[in-house]
Order: C-alpha cells, then sequence, then structure tokens
C-alpha cells in the first residue's frame, strides 16, 4: 500500500505550536481495455476501486508510446470523482499504425497507478489528392482528335479537358501502397458527354468508371471497392468529354 504524509501544525493552550504528521493512504485505480479504437483515436478507460478514505479523487491516463509510463503524457479525465466506478478518456490526434501504451492513474495526496496496458492503432486511410495540392500527379493527352486536352492542379481543384475522341489522364508521379485499403473514395464533379467515360484505377489492372456517359455509375463521395496486391501508380482517366471538363476535389483510399 502506499501512503502519503500529511503535515498538520496545532496550536497548544500554552501558545507553542505542535507539529502533527498524519500518514495518508493512496486511491488504487485499474487500467481497462481501450475502447473504439481507430487510426488516430481511442477512449481510454479505468476503474476506481478504492479511494482510501477520500472525499475526491483526481483519476486519469498516462498515454504515450514509451513503456514505462511515467514518461508519457498526463492526462486528466476527473479532477473530482466523489465515488467510485467507471472514468474514461478520448485520446486524439494520435498516428497510425502506432503502438501505445495507456496507464490509469488515480490521486488525492498520493498518487498510485494501476496496470499499463498496450494497444496499436490501425493503418490509417491514404490521401491520393486533395484540393490545393500542387505536386504528386503529372497529366498526358491522347489527341485522337481535336487536339484541345489538358490538365491542370489549381488551388481548389483537379481539372480535367479531355479532346473530342482523345482522353487526357492523371497519374500519380510515384507508386502508392494500397495493399491494405479495400476501398476508395473520390469527391468529384462532371456533367457528363456522350461516349465520354470518366474512371479511376481500381485493381492492378482495372478501373472503375465514376461516369459513363450522363450516369454516374459511382456518384461523387460514395465508396467503392479496391484490390491492389502490389504497390502502382493510380490514374484518373476523362475520354471523349469535348467542351465537357471534370473536377476532382479529393480521392482517398481506406482500409
Amino acid at each position: 500500500m502506499s501512503f502519503g504524509i500529511q503535515y498538520l501544525k496545532l496550536a497548544s493552550m500554552w501558545g507553542q505550536g505542535i507539529d502533527m504528521i498524519t500518514l495518508v493512504s493512496a486511491p488504487t485505480a485499474s487500467t481497462s481495455a481501450v475502447t473504439s479504437l481507430a487510426a488516430y483515436t481511442f477512449t481510454a478507460n479505468g476503474n476506481l476501486t478504492d479511494m482510501a478514505g477520500a472525499s475526491s479523487v483526481e483519476v486519469g491516463f498516462y498515454i504515450g508510446t514509451n513503456a514505462d509510463y511515467t514518461q508519457n503524457t498526463r492526462y486528466v479525465a476527473d479532477a473530482n470523482k466523489t465515488s467510485t466506478g467507471t472514468f474514461s478518456y478520448n485520446a486524439t490526434n494520435l498516428n497510425a499504425s502506432t503502438t501505445y501504451y495507456v496507464t490509469a492513474f488515480a490521486n488525492n495526496i498520493v498518487e498510485k497507478a494501476g496496470a499499463t496496458v498496450s494497444v496499436s492503432t490501425p493503418q490509417g486511410s491514404v490521401v491520393l489528392y486533395s484540393a490545393g495540392q500542387t505536386t504528386g500527379w503529372v497529366f498526358s493527352v491522347c489527341n485522337c482528335g481535336t487536339a484541345n486536352g489538358a490538365g491542370y492542379l489549381e488551388a481548389t481543384r483537379m481539372r480535367i479537358y479531355a479532346p473530342w475522341w482523345g482522353g487526357t489522364t492523371a497519374t500519380t508521379s510515384t507508386a502508392i501502397d494500397l495493399t491494405a485499403m479495400s476501398t476508395m473514395v473520390v469527391d468529384y464533379s462532371y456533367g457528363g458527354q456522350s461516349y465520354s467515360t470518366f474512371s479511376i484505377t481500381n485493381g492492378d489492372s482495372s478501373s472503375q468508371a465514376l461516369k459513363y456517359w450522363y450516369t454516374n455509375t459511382v456518384p461523387s463521395g460514395t465508396a467503392f471497392n479496391i484490390n491492389f496486391t502490389a504497390p502502382r501508380t493510380i490514374s484518373v482517366s476523362l475520354g471523349n468529354a469535348n467542351t465537357v471538363q471534370a473536377y476532382v476535389y479529393k480521392i482517398e483510399a481506406f482500409p
């Protein structure tokens, strides 16, 4: 059992001070398994099992990447917990694919830590393109008809213009590892055109049509399945668009 020392000074009837020492036992908290685990957040859970006679107890967690809990950041979940029972803390702004150590503590005058539990955050999403990005993609044009295709990385979007009977393709500058990803979402706008296809790579040697002619095969912001077995470049293609341009605002893959 852990104890703290509390000093009291009493006045005697003769006007002299008398020092008294009181031993204060530490409250006890246990660490439970985390819940709501995601790539960048989880909920730490604990249980205050003994208040050691105190009317209120401070409880919280040490959370960080060091196995020695004293080297991790201290977070207070409840500064004045007045009864035994569970408590929790939402840990945010974490790193994906990282092992974290969580240790519950209880404190009155004396602090006592519970056991340490470890948890690994899962892999996060992969953002292939976001609005305002000015590098990472290159454009190629097949001028099979009129020579007016082009592609641009602009301040608020990726803009693709394909020639009639030709096509324009935006391709990532390097291979992207999406082998751990299972779905993809593309935020885009494109009005459509007869004979036109707007598509994106969704597998090792396949592509997913986002819009064919005037039909939204996959509406903007809707998840679709992907299947990659090795890193590769990803391409967004627009063909036979004539005077209609496609705009891309974000491309993101998810586990």
